[in-house]
């Protein structure tokens, strides 16, 4: 069968937030293997640029990025235009969960944190990131919800509520941009290899377990699976897709 060079970044600028880690730094390497220029935007500003030095600083640019900082948003945007001269996509995988707690005794301070990142944050980043494709005739957001934006688990009341609302913002941004040429679609991944799993499953070993068993297909994912998925709409390939929702799980939201 011959290969569909539509999903290809060939020529194309991607800025990805949480790019320095996790599934941030698995779409990077796959959009600069397609043949993107990417900015991986980072808070550990250190872990971007070892992605940008494995990826070749001719295709990769590491800039500090704090999406709780407005204009930290609009700064990387910027150095976006000037370093590329344009924006084609933008992926939004910065996120954290914060502390497990009952809705009632979620902390005022979780809660903010966590709504402050993976949803006030992406807010601010798609502005300027939306202004510079509109210069250019359009685009394709990412943004990366989780399983957690679909169903609820206890005691992650503030990462719940900030996944769903992650699912609104970007059904919001398609209709608002869809006749101006932007495109804007949301992952939900399920459980995936990431630091913030490591990091949850260090604390308990036997958590890595009991999540596998929970996915149909009896594991969990690797980065770069889900880079996979966000590459794809990222390219020509998904240029009918706006609004949508693509679950990436393993089954696991399937019943």
């Amino acid at each position: 069968m011959k290969a569909d060079n539509r999903i290809s970044l060939e020529g194309r600028v991607v800025l990805i937030s949480g790019g320095g880690s996790g599934i941030g730094r698995a779409a990077a390497a796959l959009a600069v293997e397609r043949g993107a220029s990417v900015v991986l935007g980072d808070k550990d500003v250190s872990a971007a640029e070892r992605v940008a030095a494995e990826l070749g600083h001719d295709r990769a640019m590491a800039h500090p990025l704090d999406v709780v900082d407005a204009s930290s948003c609009a700064t990387i945007v910027a150095a976006t235009e000037a370093r590329f001269g344009k924006l084609d996509g933008l992926v939004s995988a910065a996120g954290l969960t914060g502390a497990a707690a009952p809705l009632a005794d979620c902390a005022l301070e979780t809660w903010n944190s966590v709504i402050a990142v993976n949803l006030t944050g992406m807010f601010h980043l798609m502005q300027p990131a939306i202004k510079l494709m509109l210069k250019g005739g359009g685009g394709s957001i990412v943004n990366l919800s989780s399983v957690a934006g679909l169903v609820a688990v206890p005691d992650q009341v503030q990462y719940i509520a900030s996944k769903f609302g992650v699912i609104g913002l970007t059904k919001s941004a398609a209709i608002d941009y869809a006749a101006q040429g932007i495109r804007a679609n949301a992952v939900c991944p399920g459980g995936t290899r990431t630091p913030m799993l490591a990091e949850w499953v260090a604390a308990d070993p036997s958590r890595e377990r009991f999540l596998a068993a929970g996915h149909p297909i009896g594991r969990v994912a690797e980065p770069d699976e889900l880079a996979e998925a966000i590459v794809w709409l990222l390219s020509d390939a998904a240029s009918f897709v706006t609004g949508a929702v693509l679950t990436v799980d393993g089954g696991l939201t399937i019943s």
